[in-house]
């Protein structure tokens, strides 16, 4: 069987992979929230947590892991993780951690591995010229250039997240100020209609806009968060001029919604210097 490992900020996904009729298919998933647990400790809690989570696969198995495969937050080099600056890691070797279930381990940043699935065998998959952008917890930002991933002096993608975007804006947890994924993560999105809004109202249940209560209110947070992920696409338009991009993270889930749409609109009405 195989093993694959979806860190994130807010939760742990792992999936057990087998074959079947020549074709590999999820066998079981598991997911488990850390959304809860505070960023001092994240670190300790993943080192711990994912060997315990394996070996309990394996015993209720009872099954050889041939391979495992993880995808995570920060720079990935040989199999070590660095400033992974959600999940509170500046080091984590996880791939010598893991390496008493099986020696054939991959470890690579999670938006490069989502932009690699597009690419592959997804929305990305007829077009060279490309760009993945991935909102969740954080942003994560991978660009094809004729097929190949533009890669900064090593590293598998670009912190775009934590390009500034506020002159002495908001403190982002990398120790600047005004890092775009502190105005269009949807961690930042859930924290404030969470903190300004008279009930607990997710950003996938705002359908129709005028359905809602306190429309006022809302238009005023959505509207900011709005021109700030259209800001980012534009950008990201006029700098690399892509054929296509896709939107991955929890964003994703917001297809159909009151926000999904306002940015495909404003997006597509932009004076651009270049089609998308």
């Amino acid at each position: 069987m195989i093993i694959g490992i979806d860190i994130g900020g807010s939760h742990i996904a792992i999936g057990v992979i087998v074959k079947k009729n020549n074709e590999y298919v999820i066998n079981e998933k598991i997911s488990q929230y850390i959304g809860d647990i505070s960023l001092n400790e994240k670190h300790k809690y993943i080192e711990e947590f994912l060997p315990k989570a394996i070996k309990a696969i394996q015993m209720q198995k009872e099954e050889k892991i041939e391979k495992i495969g993880v995808g995570i937050p920060g720079e990935v080099i040989d199999g070590v993780v660095y400033n992974a600056v959600n999940l509170g890691i500046q080091e984590l070797k996880i791939e010598k951690i893991l390496q008493k279930f099986t020696k054939n381990i991959i470890v690579r940043n999670d938006t490069a591995c989502a932009a690699l699935a597009e690419k592959e065998n997804g929305k990305l998959e007829k077009y060279d010229n490309c760009i993945f952008l991935g909102i969740g917890t954080g942003v994560g930002l991978i660009v094809f250039n004729e097929k190949n991933i533009i890669k900064p002096r090593g590293k598998y993608f670009l912190d775009y997240g934590h390009s500034i975007i506020e002159l002495n804006g908001k403190n982002c947890k990398c120790g600047k100020k005004g890092c775009l994924e502190q105005y269009i993560s949807m961690k930042n999105l859930k924290s404030i209609l969470r903190d300004n809004y008279e009930y607990d109202l997710k950003p996938e249940e705002i359908v129709k806009i005028e359905e809602e209560k306190n429309i006022k209110k809302l238009k005023e947070i959505t509207e900011e968060y709005i021109s700030y992920v259209v800001i980012s696409l534009v950008n990201l338009i006029e700098l690399f001029k892509p054929e296509a991009i896709c939107l991955g993270g929890s964003f994703s889930k917001l297809e159909g919604t009151y926000i999904f749409n306002e940015v495909i609109k404003r997006v597509n009405r932009a004076k651009l210097f270049t089609n998308c």
